[in-house]
């Protein structure tokens, strides 16, 4: 994408291929996509030869030549995210041309001062440097998103039903009457429970969702809930859960989502 004069060709391809690789790991990373090795490399690749032609044609102009690197950079982009739409495509390439600017910006002055080749390595190496930081914090944030699962137990008529529940601050689902709050749990993990269950003790509460303005879904009031993770333990008493019927979570991680308010009364000390 970005020329870098070289004396031979094969050098001219193999430094525009690494800069393209590293320009799209790097874009791939803020624009949170999945990286995906294969075809980044093709679309490096891809770049490279683009960008071996426009120098054996020694293209002239300027305005030329910034629209082909412009259609360049769209070519190297739609290979390495062959199903992006045009839409999300813009928004891809505005990171891949930010990158490409600032890499050759910072590239022209190290190249004045450390000359070509020393240049380029410590170009590279603050790209590397610069994604591996991009990708543990990536990384930081999922662990925090997988530290948001905890171990329930549900008591209710004797009975124990042991899940994996998903705190979720998204979830304000409250019982109308009481104005109590109310978790959401997968109805077949509860069906010995909720049968015995006095005809009282049902709660019907009101609901809304995407492409459903008004729905109602069956709730039961239990004896006790008991949360766990590591040595912490909550215990609530009382507690309202409705009953999903359908499954919460499409790779079957957690069978439950606990109330906002389980989690934030906690961390209050109440």
């Amino acid at each position: 994408m970005i020329v870098i004069y070289a004396v031979y060709l094969d050098t001219y391809f193999i430094e525009n291929l690494l800069l393209d690789v590293s320009v799209l790991v790097l874009t791939t990373l803020l624009w949170d996509k999945r990286l995906r090795w294969k075809m980044i490399w093709a679309a490096a690749i891809a770049g490279a030869v683009v960008s071996c032609g426009l120098l054996l044609f020694r293209i002239q102009g300027y305005q030329v030549r910034m629209i082909c690197n412009l259609l360049q950079g769209f070519l190297v982009l739609k290979i390495a995210f062959c199903k992006t739409n045009i839409r999300e495509l813009l928004r891809g390439a505005t990171y891949f041309y930010t990158i490409s600017f600032v890499f050759s910006e910072v590239y022209e002055l190290l190249r004045g001062k450390l000359g070509e080749v020393h240049g380029l390595v410590i170009s590279l190496g603050v790209l590397t440097i610069i994604s591996i930081t991009i990708a543990y914090l990536k990384y930081c944030k999922r662990r925090e998103k997988e530290d948001v699962y905890y171990e329930v137990e549900i008591l209710s008529k004797g009975k124990k039903i042991q899940v994996r529940a998903l705190y979720d601050t998204g979830n304000v689902l409250t019982e109308p009457i009481s104005g109590r709050p109310v978790s959401i749990i997968e109805k077949a993990l509860v069906e010995e429970i909720w049968k015995l269950e006095e005809i009282q003790r049902y709660k019907y509460i009101p609901f809304h969702s995407v492409g459903k303005e008004h729905g109602v879904i069956m709730g039961m009031e239990v004896d006790g809930l008991f949360i766990r993770k590591d040595d912490e333990r909550i215990e609530r008493y009382g507690e309202i859960v409705a009953l999903y019927d359908g499954k919460l979570s499409s790779d079957g991680r957690f069978g439950m989502i606990l109330h906002q308010k389980m989690m934030l009364e906690k961390r209050n000390g109440l």
